[in-house]
């Protein structure tokens, strides 16, 4: 099974084509503003450097949300648009989760991880997880809170790991707060290189989804955005 995976809720644009547990292609850029200007051509560059046409794909993934409003809108716009022209069904990943799926092999046994991105107006987009067997089991929403409620949660915890590309300003908000208090030793965040959501484990968790026949209706999808709709956002 082959999946086309987008992602464009975060500041990276990217786009991977995986089949099983196999990468076959991914084309990525973190400048920023030009999510719609590469994404065509990306899908197209993956798509030749493996060797496929888009019909020869069995589904595609995007990156649901939460993140950027604008981001959010480009890639599901660009997946309906393959959707619509190819007959293959759309497969709505949670950003939140694509977020840990690409760290799990990097997890203890139910060693607590809390995806946490910017949500702009100092609140912070979260979930919380724990690895169970090859697989993260979510434990709560998808919430946005205020930050501080963020952090008197984290630290109310003796161990956690951390990731998304608001895990290393977290950390050093609580530094600021304990100092070098043993309170929140136990909380730490993933190496940086990891902390971005990827295309490809975007669309590795879309083929998980799509052989369990979690797909979504084209024309109804819509965006999670968890808070009120904002412009340039």
């Amino acid at each position: 099974m082959k999946v086309l995976g987008i992602e464009t809720a975060t500041g990276v644009c990217g786009v991977a084509v995986v089949e099983e547990e196999a990468l076959l292609a991914e084309r990525w850029s973190s400048e920023q503003h030009i999510h719609s200007e590469r994404i065509v051509r990306s899908v197209q560059v993956v798509l030749s450097e493996s060797h496929l046409e888009l019909h020869e794909v069995d589904g595609i993934a995007v990156s649901i949300g939460p993140g950027s409003f604008t981001g959010l809108r480009i890639g599901l716009s660009a997946a309906k648009g393959l959707c619509y022209a190819s007959g293959k069904p759309l497969v709505a990943v949670p950003t939140l989760d694509a977020l840990v799926h690409r760290i799990v092999g990097l997890c203890e046994e139910g060693k607590g991880v809390c995806a946490v991105l910017d949500a702009k107006r100092d609140e912070v987009y979260s979930a919380w997880y724990e690895r169970r067997g090859p697989r993260m089991e979510r434990k709560s929403d998808y919430q946005v809170l205020q930050r501080e409620k963020f952090l008197k949660r984290l630290l109310s915890m003796s161990s956690v790991m951390l990731t998304g590309e608001d895990a290393g300003r977290s950390i050093e908000r609580m530094r600021s707060v304990k100092g070098n208090d043993e309170d929140w030793r136990g909380i730490s965040a993933v190496v940086p290189e990891l902390r971005n959501v990827s295309a490809q484990a975007v669309a590795a968790l879309g083929l998980e989804m799509l052989r369990e026949g979690k797909t979504s209706d084209v024309a109804e999808l819509e965006p999670m955005y968890l808070k009120e709709f904002l412009v340039n956002v």
